[in-house]
């Protein structure tokens, strides 16, 4: 009986023993981490993707079937409004022109017969750029068939989140980098709003058209990428803290420690209720209770260093 009482007396020292080390080894030392709020521009966006393309194209196509006789334009050439891109002969004009070649006439017989029967002129209906030449000499063609392809201007589609439409309105700001010319940020605004979406891999976008605010003199050609800025909310010399402050919430009040300056020690601290507004992901706006000369503690853990001492079988030397 007396050795049962003794082993349980000698196991309740080592559990004790055990739990003491345990709580040495792992406790833990409270020190500060100080923030100091800054004053900034706070920008609030959303982010898109997107491709330079064409305001208005124009598929220009063969009058009458026929054999293309001379081609005047090439691609990525700017062309007025009436402007010759192309003469054709018709069907029949090709006919007799293949006929008159294998006969053996003067030239002023030939140019009786070319002045009574003319080329077709393809015209341009509009002034703009040349972005596809589908005609080449000799070739024939039909009603259908497609000889150029012109545009007005080249302007930026967004192709924006079905859950960040709501955010965007027409006349809005936004920042266009062209994906050809990273080194650039171009200015633009929203002119239209797409009403048609497109599913890609399950992800529901709307194209969101975008003007350019100024002329560019670079090389921009349909089909480019483009990243997208859409400017929410623009707000200069604006007080703001890190967002992990928050917790990552918006529109909120914190309970935050707070000393005024530098100088001052922990010790003059104190605390206070500071109402915080909106967060970009990044930084979150203060809107009372604190100046640019505070200072916020944030209080942080750290790992006490190991005892020297202990009791029973676990004292260190």
């Amino acid at each position: 009986m007396k050795k049962g009482v003794m082993i349980l007396a000698g196991s309740a020292v080592l559990i004790l023993a055990y739990m003491n080390f345990s709580s040495l080894s792992g406790a833990k030392l409270i020190s500060y981490q100080e923030v100091k709020p800054i004053r900034s521009e706070f920008i609030l966006k959303v982010s898109s993707t997107g491709v330079i393309q064409p305001e208005n194209k124009i598929v220009i196509s063969s009058p009458v079937p026929g054999r293309i006789d001379e081609v005047l334009v090439g691609d990525g050439e700017s062309v007025k409004k009436g402007q010759i891109l192309a003469w054709m002969s018709s069907q029949e004009r090709a006919a007799m022109m293949d006929s008159i070649s294998t006969q053996k006439l003067s030239q002023s017989q030939v140019k009786e017969f070319t002045e009574m029967y003319k080329p077709t002129p393809i015209l341009a209906p509009e002034g703009g750029q040349v972005l596809m030449r589908g005609a080449a000499r000799g070739q024939s063609v039909g009603l259908d068939t497609a000889l150029f392809e012109l545009n007005d201007r080249l302007i930026f589609i967004s192709n924006l989140d079905e859950t960040d439409l709501g955010k965007i309105v027409v006349g809005q700001s936004a920042r266009v980098k062209i994906d050809a010319y990273p080194e650039n940020w171009f200015e633009a605004k929203v002119k239209r709003i797409g009403h048609q979406s497109t599913s890609t891999n399950n992800i529901t976008t709307y194209p969101v058209t975008l003007e350019p605010q100024a002329e560019m003199d670079l090389v921009l050609r349909s089909g480019m990428s483009i990243s997208v800025e859409h400017i929410l909310l623009d707000k200069p010399n604006t007080l703001l803290l890190p967002s992990w402050i928050a917790g990552g919430k918006q529109n909120t009040q914190v309970n935050l420690m707070v000393k005024k300056g530098s100088d001052a020690s922990e010790s003059q601290s104190e605390n206070r209720v500071v109402k915080l507004g909106l967060s970009n992901g990044e930084f979150v706006t203060v809107e009372g209770a604190l100046s640019e000369n505070d200072i916020v503690l944030m209080q942080q853990l750290e790992p006490l260093k190991s005892s020297k001492t202990g009791f029973g079988l676990f004292r260190r030397q």
